[in-house]
């Protein structure tokens, strides 16, 4: 007997999992639109803190459990992230934000990382491009100088 005639209910339960999982919604990195009207706010700052609440409940689970498991999510994780202004291209941003973010390809960063942030005017969603993001921060900045002219 063939293996896919042995395995066809695992394999049927393994396919089923995949196109089930959370992890096809993710499509990459998500970049700015070409339209900066769209963001209410357009912002340079640097990250003077991070909070990482889903990496937190998990490990929190994981020492609950204290059966040295490691267990991990499909889900890209979320964070909030605090974010000292330091110059504004749209809208008039507070000099400290506290911004959620995170999702499929965004990095989590490090206190200090500079950033470019931009805040959608219906969603509210951020789309943070760190400077570690080197050609695409620096291909932003000059299309946001330029904006300015």
């Amino acid at each position: 007997m063939s293996f896919i005639r042995q395995n066809t209910r695992g394999l049927i339960a393994f396919a089923a999992l995949l196109f089930c999982s959370e992890a096809f919604a993710c499509i990459g990195k998500v970049i700015p639109d070409q339209d900066l009207g769209k963001y209410s706010e357009i912002f340079q700052g640097e990250v003077s803190g991070v909070y990482l609440p889903d990496y937190e409940s998990l490990r929190l689970q994981e020492i609950k459990n204290a059966d040295g498991r490691m267990r991990f999510s499909d889900i890209p994780p979320s964070y909030s992230v605090r974010i000292i202004v330091t110059k504004t291209y749209a809208g008039r941003p507070k000099p400290l934000m506290k911004l959620e973010t995170g999702g499929c390809g965004v990095r989590i960063p490090a206190p200090t990382t500079k950033g470019i942030f931009f805040i959608d005017k219906v969603t509210g969603n951020v789309i943070p491009i760190y400077e570690s993001e080197t050609s695409l921060y620096a291909n932003i900045i000059n299309k946001l100088e330029n904006s300015r002219q």
